[in-house]
């Protein structure tokens, strides 16, 4: 009885801790985020699927020689950075999405698949995705938000 007591303990703090992580995610990149005019974002593709927007964007982070997130100093300094692939969500309402599940699927120009899934940054969802070389590459997600399961596919080209 008393060892069922202390897992069930070690359970509810362990869940506690992840909804902690998960609130400080969501409310630690609001519209205001200090560092956001930093960033360039240039959109890539919109879909609109159930009422429901997405948005893609390539995001380019500050070419400032600072490391960025891991990032080694020699190639903060040997020019710009890869774009890194951002999903904007936004219901029905035009409200943004901050609680949703995001995984994505990319098939690059050479023809390696990367799947991840995706984690909330600067308002969106970002799974470090970098579109590093040129051609075609093939994009899916599934989001499963708030009553919903959406699926989007879609092809982008880097010159």
């Amino acid at each position: 009885m008393e060892k069922n007591i202390i897992r069930s303990l070690i359970v509810l703090a362990a869940g506690v801790a992840m909804a902690l992580a998960a609130y400080a995610g969501q409310t630690g990149y609001g519209d205001d985020h200090p560092f956001e005019d930093a960033y360039r974002a240039l959109p890539i593709h919109t879909s609109w699927i159930d009422g429901h927007r997405f948005d893609y964007r390539l995001v380019y982070p500050p070419e400032s020689g600072v490391p960025i997130d891991g990032q080694s100093p020699e190639s903060a300094q040997d020019g710009p950075v890869d774009p890194e692939l951002m999903l904007y969500i936004t219901d029905p309402e035009g409200d943004q999405i901050y609680a949703a599940a995001v995984k994505y699927t990319v098939t690059g120009p050479r023809g390696t698949q990367v799947k991840a899934r995706a984690l909330p940054a600067q308002g969106g969802y970002s799974a470090g995705i970098y579109c590093r070389n040129r051609g075609t590459y093939q994009v899916r997600a599934e989001v499963t938000a708030p009553g919903a399961n959406l699926v989007d596919n879609f092809a982008y080209e880097i010159m």
